[in-house]
């Protein structure tokens, strides 16, 4: 019910290839189909999907998910108290999209680089990245870098040292279970793309 009293809002902050009531009823259902999403917070839940409608995703699962986490509340002369909150989590395959979409971007990329491979990374006035890959076995991971080819024969690129990919697997929430453990080389990747889009053009023209 408040998720259908937000039409009216959302109809002004998405993008015209997604109705409010297509938006409305994917959330909805992703919220049915999750049982840790049922506990969350309403008022979490309803910022979760405003965020995901302002950015011109849908929590479908691929583009972007709705995701639950436990959080410690303290309040002045109460105890602390521990209660489920959705967070809005835009998923690779949507962020793509939305730099797609922007019509500046022709295709995007990430790699690992290993050790003992050769890589070459100049930054400056004259940029230049070289990597030739050793494809040696049970090599350990050492840099992941995005690169962009934008529209107007431009490259953008991002590169992440292992320490700091590392440090951001720390800090998540999943960093000892899931994705970051069956497939982490993946989600080297995706780290590096994440922090690269920030700097990326994306899709503005259809909001």
């Amino acid at each position: 019910g408040a998720l259908q009293k937000m039409t009216t809002e959302y109809r002004a902050v998405l993008p015209a290839h997604i109705t409010p009531e297509a938006f409305t009823r994917v959330a909805q259902t992703a919220i049915q189909m999750a049982d840790d999403l049922q506990l969350c917070t309403p008022k979490s839940l309803i910022a979760a999907c405003t965020k995901l409608a302002e950015i011109g995703l849908l929590p479908n699962g691929e583009d972007a998910a709705i995701v639950a986490y436990s959080v410690k509340v303290s309040k002045k002369g109460e105890p602390d108290r521990w209660e489920k909150q959705a967070k809005a989590m835009p998923m690779i395959a949507g962020l793509r999209d939305l730099v797609r979409r922007s019509g500046q971007v022709k295709d995007w990329k990430a790699r690992i680089v290993f050790e003992g491979d050769e890589f070459d990374y100049i930054d400056g006035d004259e940029e230049r990245l070289i990597h030739k890959p050793a494809f040696a076995p049970n090599a350990k991971p050492i840099l992941v870098y995005s690169i962009a080819y934008l529209e107007n024969g431009e490259l953008s690129r991002c590169v992440m040292r292992r320490d700091e990919v590392l440090a951001i697997r720390q800090r998540s929430r999943s960093g000892v279970s899931g994705p970051w453990v069956t497939d982490e080389l993946e989600m080297w990747k995706k780290t590096c793309m994440r922090r690269h889009y920030k700097s990326l053009p994306r899709a503005k023209d259809d909001i």
